[in-house]
């Protein structure tokens, strides 16, 4: 829970302004006073509609084909610190 305060209280004023704008679901009204609402502060609770995905990433790939280029990144751990690899692969 506290990684999802310090990632609230990160956000710039018009980041957390922007979840006090109306559904995006629904149609736009004339009213642009919705948009207008003042933003929670830093160090207020974090709005129903805020959410945070936190993802352990420990192989992603890169591929550019246009450049024949493939990369694959590994991770593990060692000695409690996350180490990543480089491999250089065919496209």
């Amino acid at each position: 829970m506290q990684i999802w305060h310090e990632a609230w209280s990160g956000l710039s004023t018009g980041g957390r302004g922007w979840f006090t704008w109306p559904d995006a679901s629904q149609p736009r009204t004339e009213n642009d006073k919705e948009f207008e609402k003042d933003p929670p502060g830093q160090d207020e609770d974090p709005l129903s509609n805020y959410c945070l995905c936190v993802l352990d990433v420990f192989e992603c790939e890169l591929s550019k084909l246009r450049e024949k280029l493939r990369i694959e990144y590994h991770s593990k751990e060692e000695g409690g610190k996350r180490v990543w690899t480089q491999h250089d692969m065919n496209p």
